[in-house]
C-alpha cells in the first residue's frame, strides 16, 4: 500500500457516497451518475473532503440527497 495517495482516499470516499446514495434512493448507477453529474456532487465531495470524511458516509449521503432535493448545484471555487 505504499502507493496509496490522498487522491485515492478521496476516490474511495466518493465511491462509498455514490454507492450509499444509490442504495438510499433505490436507483441504478446510470440515474445516480446523471444526478451526481448534474449537481456536481463528485466535485463537492472532493473540495469538501477534509470536512466530509470526518462526518461519515451516512451523513454525507443524506447531505447529498438534501442538496439534490433542493436543487443546489455545487459551484467549484477556483
Amino acid at each position: 500500500m505504499g502507493d496509496w495517495s490522498p487522491n485515492a482516499e478521496i476516490i474511495v470516499f466518493q465511491n462509498a457516497c455514490f454507492m450509499g446514495y444509490m442504495e438510499l434512493k433505490q436507483i441504478d448507477h446510470v440515474k445516480a451518475s446523471e444526478l451526481f453529474s448534474q449537481y456536481n456532487i463528485f466535485a463537492f465531495i472532493m473540495e469538501c473532503y477534509d470536512y466530509l470524511h470526518l462526518s461519515g458516509v451516512e451523513y454525507v449521503v443524506k447531505e447529498i440527497d438534501s442538496r439534490i432535493q433542493e436543487g443546489k448545484k455545487f459551484e467549484e471555487r477556483l
